[in-house]
């Protein structure tokens, strides 16, 4: 990946003595001529008069790896999240909305950048956002949703009744609360069909 030149310009700040070290990945070829991705970490030592680079090579294969099934784990966990019929959403310990997927945008109405960041309760209808919002307060206490009713008020005033799941995301210490996830069907048909 380096040519002379592009390696020279590099190291330079290590040959002015303007770092004490560079990091940086490249790519090794073993005897047998494969490559694999190293990290190197390089500096300048003095033995008496001669300056010498020193370098530390460590063979990142097994992190690369790593890191391309979390980037495709991630990639998978996306488009789930944002491409499910469903709608879902995700709310902080503050009760402000972290995501929104596309469902959930058809369902009320609001595009996700327009609610992220905002609080929950906007998207209740005022009559009934009190027991909302109880209900939502029992989530982060532990309790999870399994089939509960709760209406969405659109953005254009229109009150769809949402039928609920939640579940709360910790920490990986097991008790630190980080978000809730909420997915809904909407049931409004079924509802009025059930009252006729």
């Amino acid at each position: 990946e380096f040519t002379e030149e592009t390696f020279r310009l590099a190291v330079q700040p290590l040959l002015n003595r303007e770092q004490e070290q560079l990091i940086f990945e490249t790519i090794h070829k073993r005897a047998d001529g494969s490559l694999y991705p190293v990290e190197i970490h390089l500096q300048m030592v003095e033995l008496g008069r001669q300056r010498l680079f020193l370098a530390m090579v460590v063979d990142i294969s097994e992190r690369k790896k790593t890191e391309e099934l979390l980037r495709e784990t991630n990639e998978y966990l996306e488009n789930l999240f944002n491409y499910a019929n469903a709608p879902i959403m995700t709310w902080d310990t503050h009760y402000k909305i972290t995501r929104f997927n596309h469902a959930f945008e058809s369902l009320s109405g609001y595009a996700a950048d327009e609610v992220v960041g905002r609080e929950l309760q906007m998207l209740f209808p005022r009559e009934n956002r009190a027991e909302s919002l109880d209900k939502i307060a029992r989530t982060v206490t532990g309790e999870f949703w399994q089939s509960i009713e709760i209406p969405i008020k659109r953005k254009n005033g229109e009150i769809k009744i949402a039928l609920w799941n939640s579940a709360n995301i910790y920490a990986r210490n097991g008790t630190t609360l980080l978000a809730t996830i909420a997915q809904g069907a909407d049931i409004t048909d079924r509802k009025r069909a059930e009252e006729k």
